[in-house]
């Protein structure tokens, strides 16, 4: 191949190769916007301490609900100051059942066969302060959460209503890491939620792979869990007497843009 030939090719791929660490590197800022569709399956049990232990396929016998996330997260390239995050889950699940066994929720009484309509409200909103460990081809955010759940959980039938609002904080570990297919716009990701200082066990993990154009704007497929394991929880410091273990995982689909 002639010299210049060679030079020209030479100059083509260091042009490609900027122009796509330009697209990709938030020298000033970075503005991340998105929105997931989940269809969340949920298993396990609850019960109110030394009551009923309800399960939710057994008793309530519930089905897969589409359940809703969005967030947004601003970056920048100041070292010392954390890169934040904020998110919204909806996860209301509100279904009715003729219920599989004699209950008692909440010193409520619910019979066998019975009509119930019931609510569990998992909603939560993050606050999350991160840092960029590494940012290149290989992503790594690692940083701490503020998880805030608004939920409730209600029983209803035609004599009898039973309920517990849960409005509880959790301190969790954020850690992301991602990899990108270099020229081609895909990447594999794995974001993981871990609560860190309390009893609980409370893990949220998800993975998926996506595209993003050169424009900023993209999508996402992957597979969620978020596993739920609390003991008498709590609500700002009133106890619930509420113990929990359960599940709730499926694939979602998001589209994001990146600014």
């Amino acid at each position: 191949m002639p010299l210049s030939m060679r030079a020209c090719t030479a100059l083509s791929m260091l042009c490609v190769a900027t122009q796509t660490a330009t697209v990709h590197a938030d020298t000033f800022f970075g503005l991340y916007v998105g929105a997931h569709a989940w269809n969340g399956g949920a298993s396990g049990d609850f019960e109110s301490t030394g009551e009923s232990n309800i399960d939710l396929e057994d008793t309530l016998d519930v089905s897969d609900e589409t359940l809703f996330y969005f967030y947004a997260a601003v970056e920048h390239p100041l070292p010392l100051i954390p890169n934040i995050r904020v998110a919204q889950s909806d996860m209301l699940i509100e279904q009715s059942t003729n219920i599989g066994a004699d209950i008692t929720f909440q010193n409520t009484d619910f019979t066998l066969g019975e009509t119930l309509d019931y609510e569990l409200d998992l909603t939560h909103t993050d606050a999350t302060l991160y840092y960029e460990v590494l940012d290149n081809w290989i992503t790594l955010d690692l940083g701490l959460t503020a998880r805030r759940f608004t939920g409730e959980i209600i029983f209803e039938s035609l004599s009898n209503r039973a309920e517990a609002d849960i409005s509880k904080t959790l301190t969790m570990l954020y850690g992301v890491g991602q990899v990108e297919l270099p020229f081609t716009g895909f990447h594999v990701r794995a974001e993981l939620n871990v609560e860190a200082f309390e009893r609980h066990d409370h893990t949220e993990a998800n993975i998926s792979v996506g595209y993003e154009s050169a424009l900023g704007l993209g999508w996402s497929l992957g597979y969620r869990i978020f596993s739920f394991k609390l003991e008498e929880l709590s609500q700002d410091n009133v106890s619930l007497n509420l113990d929990s273990d359960f599940q709730l995982s499926g694939v979602y689909f998001g589209i994001n843009y990146h600014l």
